[in-house]
C-alpha cells in the first residue's frame, strides 16, 4: 500500500503546476492568467475576495499534504463553449446529472466499503464494529468528501 502511494506521489512537476494554476495564479495578477477583455472584472473580484482566498488556502494545503486520489477535471472557462441559447437549455440536465452522479457514487462507494471492510487500514473492523458507529463514520467521511469535491471543483472552475 505505501509503495503505491510513493509511486503516485513522485510527479512533483505536475503537482507544482497544479498548485500554481489552480491555487495561486487566479488569486493574483499573473502573466499566465488569460482574462482579457471579458473576464477582467470577474478576475479582479476573485483577487479581492479574502474569504475565498482563505478557503482556497485550505484546499491548497490539502492538495499538498494528502496523498489521496485526485480526479482530473478540465472544467474551466477555457474549455467550456457557451452561448446564451445553448447553456441555459442544459442547466437542469447538468444539475440533475451532477446529482445523479454523486448519488450513484455515494451508494457504490459505501457498498464497496461494506463489502471490503476487512481489507482496509483507516477504519479497522475491530474499532468500528458497532453498526451505528460505522454508519456515523461513513456519513462523516462522505460529507467531508462531498464538501471537498465541491471546493476543489470550484477552485478548478475559477481557474
Amino acid at each position: 500500500m505505501l509503495s503505491d502511494v510513493a509511486n503516485y506521489c513522485g510527479n512533483v512537476e505536475l503537482c507544482r503546476l497544479t498548485e500554481q494554476v489552480v491555487f495561486s495564479d487566479p488569486y493574483k495578477v499573473s502573466q499566465y492568467n488569460r482574462t482579457s477583455p471579458y473576464l477582467d472584472h470577474d478576475a479582479e473580484i476573485v483577487r479581492e475576495d479574502d474569504i475565498l482566498k482563505l478557503e482556497v488556502a485550505g484546499l491548497k494545503s490539502m492538495f499538498c499534504e494528502r496523498s489521496q486520489a485526485l480526479i482530473h477535471g478540465d472544467l474551466h472557462t477555457g474549455s467550456v463553449m457557451v452561448t446564451t441559447e445553448s447553456t441555459q437549455a442544459y442547466k437542469e440536465w447538468i444539475l440533475k446529472t451532477i446529482e445523479d452522479t454523486w448519488n450513484l457514487f455515494h451508494k457504490k462507494f459505501i457498498c464497496l466499503w461494506n463489502e471490503n471492510r476487512d481489507g482496509g487500514e483507516a477504519y479497522l473492523v475491530d474499532v468500528y464494529k458497532k453498526p451505528e458507529l460505522l454508519l456515523l463514520v461513513q456519513g462523516k467521511y462522505m460529507k467531508d468528501l462531498f464538501h471537498d469535491s465541491l471546493g476543489f471543483g470550484a477552485a478548478k472552475m475559477i481557474r
